[in-house]
């Protein structure tokens, strides 16, 4: 005869506690606040009228996984990015639906809570095509030598300038140079320029640079003149 069989029911009691991030199961430890975001700059910080769909880097501080862009108060995609070590960047993607027309747009960073906050605003400008500068090109500087000094006028021809162009001229060794006023615009591919006397030393190679101004702009290539 077989002894009787008795039926055996193990319970497991299994707890699950969902937890808040960045809070621990030690009530003396709160959920941390998010930063209110603080926008540094943005890249690119305009954009040409009808150009279509890009990306947008936000730079600054207090971001994280949660962190929306908004472009005029509306949200937009955003995710976070870490390009290098301990620095964080918000990357939008713009609709070309927001660039579709001329116009200055504000930008701004929202974190939820808790804590978090809306961050300042950075301006972002949608201009028209014509109105974008572009990069400006060096070919030649002439006369390709001056006297120490002395001043002397240069006639600088390239591509790119405009009206606004402005000569950068940086001596012999030194670490930053002289933006020079005495800028004649002849036409987009001719500037003169007259280098004062104080400018012009020491004995060397000087460098000249062209700078067109924002939006769009920049500062070309070099060109050297030799000071004598």
């Amino acid at each position: 005869m077989f002894p009787p069989r008795f039926s055996m029911t193990r319970t497991v009691i299994v707890m699950l506690t969902l937890l808040a991030p960045g809070c621990s199961g030690d009530s003396s430890r709160p959920i941390p606040d998010n930063d209110v975001p603080a926008i540094a700059s943005l890249d690119p910080d305009y954009a040409a009228e009808g150009q279509g769909g890009f990306t947008m880097d936000v730079h600054g501080q207090g971001f994280n996984l949660d962190s929306v862009v908004r472009w005029n108060g509306a949200d937009r995609s955003t995710l976070l990015s870490n390009p290098t070590p301990g620095v964080f960047v918000l990357r939008a993607s713009i609709p070309s639906s927001d660039v579709a027309a001329v116009t200055t747009a504000q930008i701004t960073v929202f974190n939820p809570p808790p804590g978090g906050g809306l961050s300042n605003s950075v301006a972002f400008g949608v201009f028209d095509p014509s109105d974008i500068n572009p990069v400006p090109h060096i070919f030649n500087v002439a006369p390709s030598f001056a006297s120490t000094g002395s001043p002397e006028t240069f006639t600088v021809t390239g591509t790119g300038f405009v009206n606004d162009s402005v000569v950068i001229w940086t001596p012999h060794m030194a670490t930053t140079g002289f933006v020079e006023t005495s800028v004649t615009f002849v036409n987009a591919g001719e500037l003169t320029v007259v280098i004062p006397a104080q400018h012009i030393t020491p004995i060397g190679n000087a460098t000249v640079e062209v700078r067109n101004p924002s939006p769009g702009g920049g500062t070309s290539n070099s060109d050297t003149v030799n000071v004598l």
